[in-house]
């Protein structure tokens, strides 16, 4: 059985749900996108995210298991690529 990576946890990034001020919206183009910044709080993991073409997204994940949610939290990097980020075994 081959090692769990971050994407086997949060899914592929086209499929997250962009929380942006009080409203869901669409997500930018994930192609090339970025993490912009990573948050824990509680049992949550939040993602801000910069997209190719420049807009932005929030993507919060609930992860019960905090070191888990540690192990993701320390995978995805503000600046990396958020797609070679979700390979990162966890």
């Amino acid at each position: 059985m081959g090692e769990t990576m971050v994407q086997d946890v949060l899914g592929q990034p086209e499929a997250w749900t962009n929380c942006v001020s009080d409203q869901l919206v669409g997500l930018p183009d994930m192609r090339e996108a970025t993490i912009g910044d990573v948050f824990v709080c509680r049992n949550k993991l939040t993602l801000y995210v910069r997209g190719a073409d420049g807009a932005e997204a929030v993507a919060v994940f609930v992860i019960d298991d905090q070191g888990l949610r540690q192990k993701i939290a320390t995978a995805m990097q503000p600046g990396e690529n958020v797609h070679a980020a979700l390979r990162a075994g966890i």
